[in-house]
């Protein structure tokens, strides 16, 4: 984030943002192209967002931070629950989650009814946040690209606040996820193919740098001792660490994380998974697409070796 740009604390934000709404003094959005606004971004994985719903996912905490229903109130920084603005997709499949697709839907119900408050938001500056809460959120999220692998512009850029204004004015369109529901039944939002990105190798070392590193390292998340007593901060020491432990915290007695030759006894294929038997799936906000974690259970079928 640019140093010139003006930031306010989280809470007063999330004020700004209500109050603007409640007595109409946001800006206009402008007018609406609509082929600029079905312009697709892609995760790491190859899974497709529309490029200001990835505005959105990357700047409001990934459903990890901030604006999201699912996080625990200290993760909050003081948002009220009626601006959860969270659009990650419903699913990284055609697997049929009613929860989640309701969360998307209620997401962009919200995204569509603040439009003009969260634009005049970014543009003056004080949306997303600055400090250790902004960092934290974007530390968090995942990086979009284009198909090329250009990196989608921030909204610390004219080029990124572009985008997402487009995007609002256009009605906010969602990507729900990136191929038909298993049921058969239509989907809410979008369905957009995905990009086809090589897997990673299910061995630790690739596993590590394109999955662990980027996206359970960060500061907020396995980047210290502070959750679950889980740091995945290193390679070697990562791996000792997943081999060691068994679950804690609301997954004590859940089971060790690592069983070499046992994917299915493995908390840790179980949280990417999505079916833990007990607490969250991983990494919370973003699930891994289905061959990233396919890599992952062979490696752990193979004996988790290093």
């Amino acid at each position: 984030m640019s140093g010139s740009r003006r930031r306010v604390a989280p809470a007063a934000l999330a004020s700004g943002i209500a109050a603007a709404t409640l007595v109409g003094c946001a800006p206009e959005l402008g007018a609406c192209d609509g082929t600029g606004a079905l312009r697709v971004a892609y995760d790491p994985d190859g899974l497709a967002m529309y490029e200001g719903q990835a505005q959105l996912v990357r700047s409001c905490g990934a459903g990890a931070f901030c604006h999201a229903d699912s996080i625990a109130p200290g993760a909050r920084q003081g948002v009220p629950a009626e601006l959860d603005f969270d659009v990650r997709l419903a699913a990284p499949d055609g697997r049929v989650e009613p929860a989640e697709i309701a969360r998307l839907t209620r997401g962009q119900f919200r995204a569509l009814l603040h439009r003009h408050a969260i634009w005049g938001a970014v543009s003056a500056g004080t949306m997303p946040p600055g400090g250790v809460a902004g960092a934290a959120a974007l530390e968090a999220a995942p990086p979009f690209t284009d198909a090329e692998l250009a990196p989608l512009p921030g909204l610390e850029t004219p080029e990124g606040r572009a985008v997402l204004r487009n995007w609002l004015a256009c009605g906010a369109p969602v990507v729900e996820r990136p191929r038909p529901r298993d049921d058969g039944l239509p989907s809410d939002g979008q369905v957009v193919a995905g990009l086809d990105r090589t897997p990673p190798e299910p061995v630790w070392s690739e596993l590590y740098a394109r999955v662990v590193a980027p996206r359970c390292a960060s500061s907020a998340c396995h980047g210290s001792e502070r959750e679950s007593e889980l740091d995945l901060r290193g390679e070697a020491g990562s791996l000792a660490a997943l081999r060691a432990r068994e679950g804690s915290g609301e997954c004590g007695g859940g089971g060790r994380l690592i069983v070499p030759g046992d994917p299915d006894a493995s908390l840790l294929v179980q949280k990417l998974e999505g079916a833990p038997s007990c607490g969250a799936r991983m990494p919370v906000g973003a699930p891994l697409a289905p061959t990233t974690v396919a890599a992952f259970r062979a490696w752990v079928a193979a004996g988790a070796p290093d």
